[in-house]
């Protein structure tokens, strides 16, 4: 089975939860968008946070989270994360 452009957003990361702001994921950036600050194209294998100055994050291929080991990846409320066309996130497989 495969799951495209699956974020979890943890708002006690930001201090509440309640009328805090909330993640964005995008298909492709805007032209008018800023600049990505963290540009992925690994695959996620040690437990990884997007957020603060990482912000915002392009992810520019498919990439895996925890395909062969069970590491997570945590955005952070506030934190936009885009996808390149093609891009997108493999949980948990293969």
């Amino acid at each position: 089975m495969r799951l495209t452009f699956i974020i979890v957003v943890l708002a006690a990361a930001c201090g509440g939860g309640h009328g805090g702001a909330d993640a964005t994921v995008q298909s492709d950036a805007a032209p008018d968008a800023s600049p990505p600050s963290l540009v992925v194209s690994d695959d996620i294998v040690t437990d990884t946070t997007w957020g603060g100055t990482d912000c915002p994050v392009l992810v520019s291929r498919e990439i895996s989270v925890g395909a062969t080991n069970g590491a997570t990846l945590r955005v952070s409320a506030g934190c936009t994360v885009r996808f390149a066309p093609g891009a997108g996130l493999r949980v948990g497989e293969t």
